[in-house]
């Protein structure tokens, strides 16, 4: 993951950072919105693009340079948050910090049941809400042996110590690329959990292909 500014769409695509009680040290501002909160999060990561390289408009100052029309879709009709940027590099300590509020490793490669850390799944069961989290392509689903292709770097919930139960291992999940018929269902299912997440592989998530 390249450090650089990001694009976060807000729609059935949300992707945000939810920090815990241990967070990342440093002069933040804590700002407390009036808005309705959301009852359902759908967090799908992608990979080493900046938002001029998806945006095919002019939208936060690109010149229309990007070739992610749907995605540019999304953008205009719903939201941008365009002041997020990558933690460091490599990914694995990113998506430390989106699931558990602080980056705990320094590189890729750590796995797994490590770290004994609170994250955001102890954050969701404590408020009664539900969870599922999907990785393209990993074996073992529904298993405390989900291995995904790479492993923990882009699948943090394999990192955490209290993750490594049958229960919570339960809703750790495969999907099949290149279009997700597991994932798919769980979303557009009668009781969608109130957290889903989707880590694609890296011909998917644009890691190593093009836009």
């Amino acid at each position: 993951m390249r450090v650089g500014k990001v694009l976060l769409l807000f729609s059935l695509m949300f992707i945000g950072a939810v920090y815990s009680a241990e967070t990342i040290s440093g002069p933040f501002h804590t700002v407390h919105g009036t808005s309705q909160a959301f009852d359902y999060v759908t967090v799908i990561l992608m990979e080493n693009n900046g938002l001029c390289d998806i945006i095919t408009n002019t939208l936060g100052g690109c010149s229309s340079g990007g070739s992610a029309q749907y995605m540019t879709s999304l953008a205009d009709n719903y939201s941008t948050a365009t002041h997020y940027t990558g933690i460091t590099h490599p990914s694995e300590p990113n998506y430390m910090a989106l699931a558990g509020g602080d980056t705990y490793v320094s590189g890729d490669g750590n796995c797994c049941w490590q770290i004994s850390k609170p994250n955001i799944i102890d954050r969701v069961e404590a408020s009664g809400r539900t969870w599922k989290a999907f990785a393209e392509d990993a074996t073992g689903s529904g298993t405390c042996s989900i291995m995904p292709p790479r492993l923990a770097d882009h699948f943090p919930f394999i990192e955490f110590s209290d993750m490594n139960s049958a229960s919570r291992c339960a809703n750790l999940l495969t999907t099949t690329s290149p279009s997700d018929p597991e994932f798919l269902d769980v979303l557009n299912g009668a009781n969608p959990p109130n957290l889903l997440w989707l880590t694609p592989n890296d011909h998917d998530n644009m890691h190593s292909s093009s836009v």
